[in-house]
């Protein structure tokens, strides 16, 4: 007999708690959720909450078939948690689809640049540690490298061939900043790596 009573009173305590809370849920969305919604003209009411709501009409659940009146139509919804409990009736608003239309005549834009643009300044695993050639250089992001030794450079593949091919020597650069031309001297770094030269610069040509 007392193991009936206590699971007469634990299945008392679990309802009781069971309907604290769903009265606590309903009294929380009563007040949370809007009295109004609007939808697009052929999509379905959706209800984004934390609770599991159903919209549900005269006709059953308020699903993709209830949701097909012209734009402009109003109809009532009651949201009912898990399909069943009532919370409250909601007015919904069926709206037209919105379209958004490209117009013009396209086209394209490529970009010449004086040399190529220094976009990042990266280390160098040299033998002696980690060195930034191109910041020891004085080298910023954003400047425009012009000519490494004299030679004029037009691409990527110009600044990185002129930088392998240099031993480790300094190298005499052009750069531009701010509208104005300064020289700098570069010591491009031995990667323990790859084994090849490198300044540290990451560049972008047209």
């Amino acid at each position: 007999m007392r193991f009936v009573r206590n699971l007469v009173k634990t299945v008392y305590t679990l309802c009781l708690l069971g309907a604290v809370l769903v009265f606590s849920a309903i009294v929380h969305l009563d007040r949370t959720l809007p009295a109004d919604f609007k939808v697009t003209q052929g999509e379905e009411l959706t209800i984004h909450s934390e609770f599991p709501l159903k919209a549900v009409s005269s006709g059953g659940e308020a699903s993709r078939a209830n949701a097909q009146p012209a734009a402009g139509v109003r109809y009532d919804v009651d949201l009912k948690l898990f399909g069943v409990i009532p919370v409250r009736r909601a007015n919904v608003e069926v709206i037209p689809e919105t379209y958004v239309a490209v117009l013009g005549q396209p086209f394209g834009i490529k970009i010449y640049t004086e040399g190529v643009l220094v976009v990042g300044l990266t280390d160098v695993d040299s033998p002696t540690g980690n060195r930034n050639p191109a910041k020891e250089a004085g080298i910023r992001e954003g400047d425009f490298i012009r000519t490494v030794d004299g030679e004029h450079v037009s691409s990527n593949s110009d600044v990185s061939r002129l930088i392998s091919e240099s031993g480790g020597r300094p190298l005499r650069l052009v750069i531009a900043r701010d509208g104005r031309e300064k020289t700098v001297t570069l010591t491009p770094q031995r990667s323990v790596q790859s084994g090849g030269y490198k300044a540290g610069l990451w560049v972008r040509d047209s």
